[in-house]
């Protein structure tokens, strides 16, 4: 059981912390009017997906609305920040297997033990 805790634990740490460490380090939190960066924001938020996983299960089921919005927001924040998000998505990717490879590792655990 804790061998199972602790691989989901480290699923979730390789399929969030490269894209996050990605992006904290190609785009600015401040903005140089000293405001916070809403891009950097997105992309922070865009690089913990892997925990909508999880709330989608605590809500029945979003609202197309909400949906939409999110998708029109990423795109108009998107188009200023494109050549960052290639490298941010490369981390996210490389970062999201190796997730992916612990958390089947964690239910093969779940089905022995």
């Amino acid at each position: 059981m804790k061998k199972k805790a602790l691989l989901k634990l480290l699923g979730f740490a390789f399929s969030v912390i490269p894209p996050l460490v990605a992006t904290l380090d190609q785009l600015p939190l401040m903005s140089t009017a000293g405001k916070w960066s809403v891009l950097a924001i997105v992309a922070i938020v865009l690089c913990c997906m892997p925990f909508i996983k999880h709330i989608k299960r605590l809500l029945a089921s979003p609202s197309a609305w909400l949906m939409w919005l999110l998708i029109f927001v990423f795109c108009i924040a998107s188009r200023a920040i494109i050549d960052e998000f290639y490298t941010i998505s490369l981390f996210g990717l490389l970062g999201s297997v190796v997730g992916a490879v612990l958390f089947k590792l964690a239910k093969e655990e779940k089905k022995d033990g």
